[in-house]
């Protein structure tokens, strides 16, 4: 570990025998893996790796070489990034590839692996890492609470929840959300209004949305079609929409004396 003032790592033995030992033909790289209920949000997951990164500066670095031993120093280069797994893992770490970042992050359907180069750490402390990010990645998807909980015993709103998460993690180019608020009390309503505002913030895609709950249709939409009977009657902004003579009759309501 680095001295407070210090800008560098000093390697203890094992790491000065793995870095001097890792060849092409030889990896000093293991792996951990877990299997999650549902399909990997891949948002969701890299969200989590750029969040519990800077809790464990020890993996946050790159190798050096210096006069006589190898030497870590902190990486402050783009990444690490996730990426699809691969049917060779556990690859020997290349010094100058993916930008130095000796810690790999990996995704597959319901699998997330890590692959860590050993001069960085032994297996107890890289669990200890993975554990975090798992624990991260389940707070990312808003399920953290209920990880020991089967799919079908979660509540309601929270079932909706997952749908959502699994649609998202096949990296859609639209989400098409059929009313999804259909069932839920007020407060899940409000909490899922918050989701999609988040999915939209953080995703590059499109949603189409169908709901009869119109508060929620306002909040969210850019552009609103709206049916009756089979038949469009109405298209614009929300504020269009919202006065709207028809639209109102049909879905908002007048008073008496109108």
């Amino acid at each position: 570990m680095a001295r407070p003032d210090s800008k560098w790592y000093k390697l203890d033995s094992a790491g000065i025998l793995y870095s001097a030992l890792q060849k092409e033909e030889y990896s000093a790289i293991y792996r951990f893996s877990a299997r999650m209920e549902g399909e990997v949000d891949p948002a969701a997951l890299q969200r989590a790796i750029d969040r519990c990164m800077p809790r464990f500066p020890s993996f946050a670095v790159r190798i050096r070489k210096g006069l006589f031993w190898y030497y870590l120093e902190p990486n402050h280069a783009p990444g690490p990034f996730l990426k699809e797994d691969v049917s060779d893992p556990c690859q020997p770490v290349r010094f100058r590839e993916d930008n130095g970042w000796l810690v790999r992050f990996y995704y597959y359907r319901e699998r997330i692996s890590v692959e860590v180069f050993h001069a960085l750490s032994d297996g107890g402390g890289a669990i200890v890492f993975f554990r975090t990010l798992l624990a991260e990645y389940l707070r990312q998807t808003g399920l953290y609470e209920h990880r020991y909980s089967l799919a079908k015993s979660l509540p309601y709103g929270l079932q909706r929840r997952l749908e959502i998460a699994r649609a998202l993690a096949t990296e859609p180019r639209m989400l098409l959300l059929d009313e999804p608020a259909a069932g839920m009390n007020p407060q899940e309503t409000n909490e899922l209004k918050e989701l999609v505002l988040q999915i939209r913030a953080d995703r590059d895609l499109s949603i189409l949305l169908i709901e009869h709950d119109m508060g929620m249709v306002m909040s969210l939409s850019d552009r609103i079609y709206v049916m009756e009977y089979g038949s469009r009657i109405a298209a614009g902004t929300p504020a269009e929409v919202r006065s709207n003579p028809r639209v109102i009759q049909a879905y908002l309501g007048e008073s008496e004396d109108a």
